[in-house]
C-alpha cells in the first residue's frame, strides 16, 4: 500500500496489481500520479482504478461550484486518465463511466438520512442538525449525477510488454 507521494519510494517494475477506489479526486497532480502508477506497474500488469469524475457534457463552472463546495482541486477525465496511461506503455482494458451509480449511491444515503434510517441514527447519537447537513449534502451529489455534471467511472488498464 502506499499513498500518492510514496510512490517515488517503490521500484519501477515492482508492482503487479495497482488499485485505487475514488480516490484520484484528492491528488493535486493527477498527471504525476499517472506516471508513477505507469512507473511501478510490471509489464503485463495492471492499473485498476475507481473515480468521481467531470461529466463529459459539464461546463467548467458547474464543475467549480462542486469543487468550490467539497473543497476538491479539480475532477479528472477517462480522456486524460486514459490518454497519460497510453502515453506510459498502458493500454486501455475497459474505462466506462456512470452518473447513475453517483444518483443511486447518494440518493440511498440521503433516504438513509431523511427516512429509512433516521429514528435509529438518531437514537445512536446523530444530531438532527447532523442528519439535515448530510441530507443536503446528499442531494447535491444527486443532483450533479441528474444535471451530467459528475459521473463515477470504472477503469482498468495493462502495461504492454517491451
Amino acid at each position: 500500500m502506499a499513498d500518492f507521494e510514496s510512490l517515488g519510494a517503490l521500484e519501477s517494475g515492482s508492482i503487479d496489481v495497482v488499485m485505487s477506489s475514488d480516490s484520484f479526486v484528492y491528488c493535486q497532480d493527477r498527471e504525476k500520479m499517472m506516471d508513477e502508477m505507469a512507473r511501478i506497474v510490471a509489464p503485463g500488469g495492471v492499473v485498476a482504478f475507481t473515480d468521481y469524475l467531470r461529466h463529459p457534457e459539464a461546463e467548467q463552472a458547474d464543475v467549480q461550484e462542486v469543487c468550490d463546495r467539497l473543497k476538491f482541486h479539480d475532477f479528472g477525465t477517462l480522456e486524460a486518465y486514459a490518454a497519460r496511461l497510453a502515453a506510459n506503455g498502458l493500454q486501455k482494458i475497459v474505462a466506462e463511466e456512470s452518473p447513475e451509480n453517483i444518483i443511486r449511491h447518494y440518493g440511498y444515503i440521503h433516504h438513509c438520512a431523511a427516512t429509512l434510517k433516521r429514528e435509529q441514527l438518531l437514537a445512536d447519537g446523530c444530531s438532527p442538525a447532523f442528519l439535515e447537513m448530510q441530507k443536503k449534502g446528499m442531494r447535491k451529489w444527486v443532483e450533479t449525477g441528474l444535471n451530467r455534471i459528475v459521473t463515477w467511472g470504472w477503469c482498468v488498464f495493462k502495461k504492454l510488454p517491451k
